[in-house]
């Protein structure tokens, strides 16, 4: 008997922001996690929303400010059972704080290996809609600092390229030959006060090596102490 593929997501691009939109679509498709249509201009994307016919639409913008977050009202007005992508290089603190308990927007910001990040989304979107909701704020960052991998004290150079009080995005131009769930000790250069602050955070994703930037990138998740004892807990009974 042969086993059943699993369905592709369909995609709707608008990309007000053309940088990038090409490079983004071939990702997506190449990794055969769904198939992308591009939206050419607004009132096009209006109509494949309201066909119902695609299960998501990928903003590709440089700003999201208060003026998108009205976009995102329209195509949700149009197709509450659709899911809104805000792929930006920059997201704006009011604009944030407008969307940040919709259960129906996610909110990426650069630079990360957006095909990595969206694949794990288009897993929760077949299987059943979930919450892909983001408690906190993310602030740009882009400070020396290292990661400690506790599980073999190996100790991996690099740069956070965001923080926020819930967790954070590093970059290392090497292989860091980490899974999801591993436990780390961030060490955060504060170039403003020459101090190094420490935090301990399990990794929740991880992108490998681009071959263009030939950076590596893994999502940090920060853990209290009772949260890093029973992730330890359930490591060791592995």
């Amino acid at each position: 008997m042969q086993a059943t593929s699993q369905p592709k997501v369909k995609f709707l691009l608008f990309a007000p922001e053309i940088e990038g939109s090409e490079d983004l679509k071939n990702e997506i498709e190449n990794s055969g996690i769904g198939n992308v249509e591009r939206a050419r201009n607004l009132d096009l994307a209006r109509t494949q929303v309201s066909s119902g016919e695609v299960q998501g639409i990928i903003l590709n913008l440089k700003i999201f400010n208060l003026r998108e977050v009205s976009l995102v009202d329209l195509f949700y007005a149009l197709n509450n059972d659709i899911m809104v992508i805000v792929v930006s290089r920059q997201i704006a603190e009011a604009a944030y704080a407008k969307v940040k308990d919709l259960k129906h927007v996610v909110l990426l910001q650069r630079p990360f290996r957006e095909a990595k990040v969206i694949a794990m989304f288009c897993k929760k979107l077949i299987a059943g809609r979930e919450s892909f909701r983001r408690d906190h704020f993310r602030y740009s960052a882009n400070q020396h600092g290292s990661i400690e991998v506790l599980s073999n004290s190996k100790v991996h150079l690099g740069i956070v390229i965001n923080i926020s009080r819930g967790g954070a995005l590093f970059e290392s131009d090497h292989d860091m030959n980490l899974m999801d769930h591993d436990i780390v000790r961030l060490g955060i250069q504060l170039s403003q006060i020459n101090k190094i602050h420490i935090m301990n955070a399990e990794v929740v994703w991880i992108s490998p090596i681009d071959p263009q930037t030939k950076k590596m990138s893994i999502g940090l998740k920060f853990m209290g102490s009772k949260e890093l004892v029973d992730a330890l807990y359930s490591q060791l009974k592995k």
